[in-house]
C-alpha cells in the first residue's frame, strides 16, 4: 500500500503538465536553420568556380554526345566499331545500340568527381581539382571520339 502511494506521488510530482513556451518553438527552428547554413557553409567546393566550369562542361559533353546519337542513329549501319582497339578482329564490330556507352562511360567519371569532391574538398584541394579535372578531360575526349566514329559514316 505505501508502494502505491509513492509511485502515485511520483507520477504525480512528474507530470506538471507545462505547456512549452511559443518562443521555445521559435529557437528551435532557429537552431535547425543555422545548422543547415553552417553546413552550406562548410561545403566550400560550391563555391569553387573550376568545380562548375568541370561539372556543366562535362555535362554539356554528354547532352552532345546523347544528341549525336538520337539524331545520327537512323544513318549508322547496324554494326559499327565501337570497340576499336579490341585485339580480337571478330570483336570489334558490334550492333549500333551499344553505342550508347559512351555517354554512359563520361557521366560515371562525372558522378564520381561530384561525390568524392563534395567528401573531401576541404581535405584535399589540389586532388579534387585533379579529380574534377580527369572527369572533364574523359568527357572532352569521348565525346571526340564518338564525332569521328559517327562522322566516319
Amino acid at each position: 500500500m505505501v508502494k502505491k502511494k509513492k509511485e502515485k506521488e511520483k507520477n504525480t510530482q512528474l507530470d506538471l503538465k507545462i505547456k512549452e513556451p511559443f518562443k521555445n518553438k521559435l529557437l528551435k527552428i532557429k537552431g535547425k536553420t543555422d545548422g543547415y547554413l553552417t553546413q552550406l557553409e562548410v561545403r566550400r567546393f560550391l563555391k569553387d568556380a573550376f568545380f562548375w566550369f568541370a561539372i556543366i562542361i562535362s555535362l554539356l559533353m554528354i547532352a552532345y554526345q546523347i544528341y549525336l546519337i538520337v539524331q545520327n542513329i537512323d544513318r549508322i549501319p547496324s554494326l559499327i566499331p565501337v570497340l576499336r582497339y579490341n585485339i580480337q578482329a571478330s570483336g570489334k564490330l558490334v550492333h549500333k545500340n551499344l553505342i550508347v556507352i559512351y555517354p554512359i562511360l563520361s557521366f560515371i567519371p562525372v558522378l564520381t568527381s561530384i561525390i568524392l569532391t563534395s567528401k573531401t574538398y576541404n581535405r584535399e584541394k589540389v586532388l579534387t581539382k585533379l579529380l574534377l579535372l580527369g572527369s572533364l578531360l574523359t568527357s572532352i575526349s569521348l565525346s571526340v571520339i564518338l564525332i569521328q566514329l559517327i562522322n566516319s559514316f
